[in-house]
Formats: C-alpha cells, sequence, structure tokens
C-alpha cells in the first residue's frame, strides 16, 4: 500500500478536500486577475491547476460521504 492510497480519517479527508477546493477558488481568481493584466499564457496555466484541484476535491469529498454513508471513520 502506497503512501497516497493509505487510509485517512474522515475528519483529515474532509479538511483535505475542502483545502483543495479553496485552493481552485484562489488559483482562479488569480487566473483571472492575471488575465486582466495581459499574462493569458500563466492564466490558462492556472485554470488547468484550479480544475485539477477542483477534481481532486471533489473526488476526496464524494469517498468522505460514502464512508459516512457506510459508518467508517476512515477514508479508503
Amino acid at each position: 500500500m502506497s503512501a497516497a492510497s493509505a487510509p485517512m480519517r474522515v475528519r483529515t479527508a474532509r479538511a483535505f478536500g475542502h483545502g483543495f477546493l479553496y485552493g481552485a477558488v484562489g488559483a482562479f481568481l488569480a487566473a483571472l486577475i492575471l488575465f486582466a493584466m495581459g499574462r493569458a499564457g500563466t492564466a490558462v496555466a492556472l485554470l488547468v491547476v484550479g480544475a485539477l484541484l477542483v477534481s481532486l476535491g471533489a473526488t476526496l469529498l464524494k469517498r468522505v460521504g460514502e464512508a459516512q454513508r457506510a459508518g467508517r471513520q476512515t477514508v479508503e
């Protein structure tokens, strides 16, 4: 079992999931500012990073929901 797939407590996983989503919001806002400054290439790169963070956060929060419905204290 690798460190990336190690079981995590539900509270910790929920915090990480929310952190990924907050990071995505920050990346999207930074991309908007950079686009307004004329740095379109950097803005597009930040949009890709933001999309990746949204995907990671949503997946983790989905797993948290599944674990809670199953009555488990850890997220696989």
